[in-house]
């Protein structure tokens, strides 16, 4: 192999085993867990709050569902959410569609019934509409 790699492999591991740099290695994991610990809990209060709230109403829109679903459920479940806001999300996605919609103003020609049955959304309907 060559004399290059004994002094090498000594400096390596020495740089491993040294305390300053599992310190640093350290810090960072925490500093990344506090983050995404803060984030999860975040992501858990918009879910089961903002959930709650349509359940509360009693209705949905589609384009509420379906950003609920992108925007809270699944960067939520992705970091590993817990039950909780799994069951208020299956809560969610059996209330009924209503017409209403938030973008009505910008697109006031579309707020008839075949404009809501080519939105997609993906998740499983336990009641029919």
């Amino acid at each position: 192999m060559g004399d290059w790699w004994n002094p090498t492999l000594v400096a390596l591991t020495s740089v491993l085993a040294s305390s300053g740099f599992w310190a640093f290695v350290s810090r960072k994991s925490s500093r990344r867990s506090a983050t995404t610990r803060l984030l999860m809990g975040l992501a858990y209060y918009r879910v089961t709050h903002l959930g709650s709230q349509y359940i509360e109403r009693g209705w949905i829109t589609r384009e509420e569902l379906m950003e609920y679903q992108k925007y809270y459920v699944e960067p939520y479940k992705a970091l590993g959410g817990n039950g909780i806001a799994e069951r208020v999300y299956e809560e969610v996605a059996r209330l009924p569609f209503h017409l209403h919609s938030k973008y009505e103003v910008m697109f006031p020609d579309r707020e008839d019934e075949r404009y809501y049955q080519d939105v997609p959304v993906t998740v499983q309907r336990h009641r029919s509409d």
